[in-house]
């Protein structure tokens, strides 16, 4: 995660009024797959679509 991305987390915490405990699964949660990796592979951040299928998959058990 670049430094830029990593502060806009710490501003959006900031207006939220709330610190996440693990931001990087907060940045997965907000990462479209079609986002650029700054950084090349490495410095890439998970998409969301893990995240949505395991909420689908949550919901439609319930």
């Amino acid at each position: 995660m670049t430094k830029k991305a990593r502060a806009e987390l710490v501003e959006l915490e900031a207006r939220l009024g709330h610190q996440f405990r693990q931001r990087d699964l907060m940045a997965r949660a907000l990462t479209h797959l079609s986002a650029p990796a700054a950084g090349g592979q490495e410095g890439r951040v998970q998409s969301y679509q893990r995240l949505e299928f395991l909420g689908d998959r949550v919901l439609g058990v319930v």
